[in-house]
């Protein structure tokens, strides 16, 4: 599926509240088919999962996550997204975006990487290899596995949306229930957002690591929120011309990207996307569209290292 985020999902409308009756129904479907906790893995599991469809913002804040605890075997867990291998195995070079997904790929690049399309058989397989903490990346409606720590992410400018559950809104189950399950909530970008919570909140936003000033882009993304990817070039002094969005994961056909380089031809402007999309390129064109690279910045760093150390 081919997620864009639609128009009522960021405030209640008509369509909302006609939509409420399959949004109960989901949530019926989806709290059957949940099971309860059957494992106590021996390793440490870290879940870094949000409750809303789309982009929060789980991956760089996963691999923040591995850099804080670099203390450990450290593992990531991904269930490999429209990746046709099913697991459990470790990404290595060979593997290309049709066998392991992009997110996969992407979160390779940093960090030792497991895809498992069930979670559990992923935990057990690492604990076997010796890891001793595994952080999954997504997971919190998985409840067959015990998780140290839950840290539930939350998109600043997004947040929770309209606050109604799949279909009539974004979320995969009711505000409340996902935020008892979180340990802490990650709050990710410079948007205003503060979730209804007692629960600690950590902010942390996105910097660019390259010099984007003096520069005129086309940008474009095929990710959950591509509205962060924007903003975040031009926070860092990035002229955009056009912003372009396709839909998340979306696989990149020739001649959109024929398209994509006659535009920026056109207006003699820069082709740039996300890293995620830049592993789903095909190497005749990645000469000829930069990639912006990000990193994770928490407000305070020391005191959230200080409370994962005591895991």
């Amino acid at each position: 599926m081919k997620l864009i985020i639609p128009k009522f999902w960021h405030q209640k409308r008509l369509l909302s509240l006609l939509l409420l009756p399959l949004s109960y129904l989901y949530i019926l479907l989806t709290s059957l088919g949940r099971k309860k906790c059957i494992y106590i893995p021996k390793a440490k599991v870290i879940t870094v999962g949000n409750i809303t469809m789309g982009g929060a913002g789980k991956t760089p804040v996963a691999l923040s996550i591995a850099k804080l605890m670099s203390q450990h075997k450290i593992a990531v867990l991904t269930r490999g997204y429209k990746g046709v291998i099913s697991g459990p195995l470790m990404v290595n070079e060979k593997h290309d975006i049709t066998e392991i997904g992009d997110e996969a790929l992407l979160l390779a690049k940093y960090a030792p990487t497991c895809v498992s399309k069930d979670r559990l058989k992923g935990i057990k397989f690492l604990e076997e290899l010796g890891y001793d903490l595994i952080i999954t990346d997504d997971g919190m409606q998985d409840n067959r596995f015990f998780k140290s720590l839950s840290i539930l992410v939350v998109d600043s400018y997004f947040g929770f949306g309209n606050g109604l559950v799949f279909p009539a809104g974004p979320l995969r189950e009711r505000i409340e229930s996902g935020i008892n399950k979180a340990d802490f909530i990650a709050v990710i970008g410079s948007g205003d957002f503060t979730p209804p919570s007692t629960k600690p909140i950590k902010y942390a936003g996105l910097k660019s690591k390259q010099k984007l000033e003096s520069h005129k882009f086309i940008a474009f993304a095929g990710i959950g929120n591509p509205n962060k990817f924007f903003l975040t070039i031009k926070k860092y002094g990035g002229k955009i011309i056009k912003e372009i969005a396709f839909g998340d994961h979306h696989q990149y056909t020739e001649r959109e990207l024929d398209d994509l380089v006659n535009m920026a031809k056109k207006y003699n402007a820069k082709l740039i996307t996300t890293e995620k999309d830049y592993v789903r390129i095909s190497m005749k064109y990645k000469k000829k569209i930069e990639v912006l690279l990000v990193e994770l910045v928490w407000d305070n760093e020391n005191e959230l290292q200080k409370m994962l150390l005591k895991l």
